[in-house]
Formats: structure tokens, sequence, C-alpha cells
């Protein structure tokens, strides 16, 4: 190889290796945060136990108060965010799930909306109420991915 060549091979190999140090950083990445998500499951477990420890106490308005505010963190949670599924360093699961779980979402919050209609979210807050509404509205009639057509 002549010296004017090797520089830019060495160019090259080094812009290669960034990109692939880069992918394979961002999958480790993506892997540690959806193994946060799963330590932090317990989150929700303790406070499905202070609205039963409600329930039995005969508090039940406290306790529908408690799963309402759960709900609408949920939901803002949900239809604010980033859908992660979509992310690049996700390419392994949407290779073998492709759109799957993004359709189920979108029949679930469809599934939010009703009872949203049904019962006005308890935010506080007239403004993200209504935004709230408006970006789960998107979702209405979303088909059922499990039903066969």
């Amino acid at each position: 190889m002549t010296w004017k060549r090797k520089p830019v091979v060495l160019t090259i190999c080094w812009l290669v290796s960034l990109a692939i140090a880069n992918y394979v950083g961002g999958v480790i990445g993506f892997g540690q945060g959806y193994g946060t998500h799963a330590a932090l499951v317990a989150t929700d477990a303790v406070g499905t136990v202070g609205v039963l420890r409600l329930l039995r106490a005969g508090r039940s308005t406290e306790a529908v108060s408690a799963l309402e505010r759960h709900l609408d963190s949920q939901i803002v949670s949900d239809v604010f965010g980033q859908h992660a599924y979509y992310s690049p360093y996700n390419l392994w699961l949407r290779t073998i799930f492709g759109s799957v779980p993004v359709k189920g979402d979108a029949f679930l919050l469809s599934e939010v909306l009703k009872y949203r209609e049904e019962f006005p979210p308890m935010t506080g807050n007239a403004d993200l109420n209504s935004r709230m509404m408006e970006k789960l509205a998107v979702y209405r009639n979303a088909p059922n991915p499990m039903t066969r057509k």
C-alpha cells in the first residue's frame, strides 16, 4: 500500500469502527433501559398494595382517586413520550415482532380513551386534561390486533 492511500484507509476504518461502536453502545444502553424498567415494576406493585389497603379499609373513594391519578400519569407518560419501540437500537426486536406491539398499544389506548370519555381526567389542570384527551383521540377506533379478520 502506498503512503498516500494509508491515511484514507485509516480514516475509513476509523469511521466504520466509530459507527459500530455507536450502534453497539446504543444496543447495550437500550437493553439497560429495559432492565431498569423491569426493576421499576416493583414501584407499581407498591402502589397497587396501597390501593388494596384503602379498599380493604372501606375507603373506596380514596382508592378510586388514587387509581385515577395513577391512570392519568400513565396516560401522560405514554401519549406525550416518544415511543422507544422505533429506536434504531431496538432493531432486533422490531425485526422479530414487526409492528404488533405498536398496534397493540394503539388498541389499548383506544380503550383508555373510551374510559376517559366516560370519566374525564382528574389532574386538576384543564389545559393538561384537554391536551391529554386530544392526544388520546388519535387512538379512537384503533383495531384490536388480536382479532382475526
